[in-house]
């Protein structure tokens, strides 16, 4: 899915909708003053689970919000590869039990049976 880039219209309505005031916390973004900045951000679900709704947030609110779905959105790949019977990917770590090989005590290494 490519991200949608939005015109300077777009971007105006958006603004002028929400009267100048972030979705997440409520508050007025105030950046002609302070220069904070803001963003469009999505608001009934994030990009990768397709949300199309978006309004203006802070830049540190859309930030906070993006670390917590980035920890969803590779759990919830996780949970649906191992749902469809995908095994893990890479080579096992020598000596442990997905290795092909193991090491005994003694320090000789053989083949596992």
């Amino acid at each position: 899915m490519t991200r949608k880039r939005f015109t300077r219209r777009q971007i105006l309505e958006h603004w002028e909708a929400s009267d100048g005031y972030c979705w997440r916390c409520e508050q007025k973004i105030i950046h002609e003053v302070y220069g904070e900045g803001w963003e469009l951000g999505h608001c009934d679900k994030p990009h990768w689970m397709g949300g199309v709704e978006v309004a203006p947030e802070h830049v540190k609110c859309n930030r906070e919000d993006g670390k917590v779905q980035t920890t969803v959105a590779a759990k919830s790949v996780r949970i649906r590869a191992r749902n469809a019977g995908i095994k893990k990917l890479g080579r096992p770590v020598p000596g442990s039990k997905r290795s092909p090989w193991k090491k005994k005590l003694d320090g000789t290494v053989e083949r596992r049976t």
